[in-house]
């Protein structure tokens, strides 16, 4: 997840390299539907989707 900090010294850079700026948001959750400040277009689970997506991924990797 990006803060606002992130996206805006982001959108300095590409802005000083002539590409469009990079907007937050809202998006509803692929999975659960909640509303949640998206990154982008690729950013399509809320952090507490992602999270529990990253524990049964741990899981599944490590045969617990």
């Amino acid at each position: 997840m990006t803060t606002k900090r992130e996206l805006s010294e982001t959108n300095a850079l590409r802005l000083s390299s002539g590409l469009p700026l990079l907007v937050a948001k809202k998006r509803a959750c692929l999975k659960c539907g909640v509303k949640f400040e998206s990154d982008g277009c690729h950013h399509r689970l809320c952090a507490s989707c992602t999270k529990d997506n990253q524990a049964v991924e741990a899981a599944f990797i490590t045969g617990g």
